[in-house]
């Protein structure tokens, strides 16, 4: 990720040495132009540029980079990468990683979840106990034997560790993965004509969430005394079944 937002900081300078790499459109003889512009801008905005480079600056590589930061920025957020560093408490990685960065790794994930911890105090005792207990299992039988993952780990964890057995389960009980509810893509393609053929910042909004929210419940009627009020019209709006 700082790799990448080193990118955006200087998008510039590694902008133009991607866009030396338009040469090859020569070989098909094609020239990099930009679009035209519209004076009255209905279905899209106008990028401000006065070069193709320029152009395919804002309308790319800027856009590209930001939703790429966007999206490791979503995936990996400071509580999963501290709740990635529970794993060390995982046998199999806990006798690979070395002993300064296991301490400090189990530090930082006690500390993250110290409310949740049934005895805080004697975590740092409670943690040399487990990683004995392990080194003493490493020695007397093969290391391809070790515990690899937290269901079995919890399965064999005692109830002398209590702190590490709630730090296994926080772990085993993590999301990896949001649970919100995915619009059907079956109403959004009602949505995207006019949404892609129009310059708005709204999106989805209005009669496209009424439409897509089942619980929601429509009055029809209402909907269309009220849209008939809102935009009069010189033929009324009658019901022809009652009138």
């Amino acid at each position: 990720m700082d790799t990448i937002e080193n990118i955006r900081d200087n998008i510039d300078t590694y902008h133009d040495e991607w866009f030396t790499e338009i040469k090859v459109c020569d070989t098909a003889g094609t020239v990099p132009t930009t679009p035209r512009t519209c004076a009255l801008q209905t279905h899209h905005s106008n990028a401000p540029a006065s070069s193709p480079s320029e152009y395919y600056l804002h309308t790319i590589s800027i856009l590209l980079i930001d939703n790429l930061l966007s999206v490791l920025k979503s995936r990996f957020s400071s509580h999963q990468s501290v709740a990635l560093l529970g794993l060390c408490t995982v046998p199999s990685a806990m006798l690979v990683i070395p002993v300064l960065e296991f301490l400090t790794q189990s530090s930082l994930l006690a500390d993250k979840y110290k409310d949740d911890l049934l005895f805080p105090i004697s975590f740092a005792s409670e943690r040399e106990f487990w990683k004995v207990k392990w080194l003493r299992f490493a020695e007397e039988h093969e290391t391809t034997s070790l515990l690899s993952d937290l269901a079995t780990t919890l399965q064999q964890v005692s109830s002398m560790y209590l702190n590490i057995t709630v730090l296994l389960i926080i772990l085993a009980t993590l999301p990896v993965t949001t649970c919100s509810v995915q619009r059907s893509i079956c109403l959004l393609k009602r949505t995207k004509t006019p949404i892609c053929s129009t310059t708005t910042t709204e999106k989805l909004t209005g009669l496209s969430l009424l439409h897509i929210q089942k619980v929601i419940i429509i009055d029809v009627e209402g909907v269309i005394d009220e849209f008939s009020q809102a935009n009069p019209r010189r033929m009324q709006v009658a019901d022809i079944l009652t009138d």
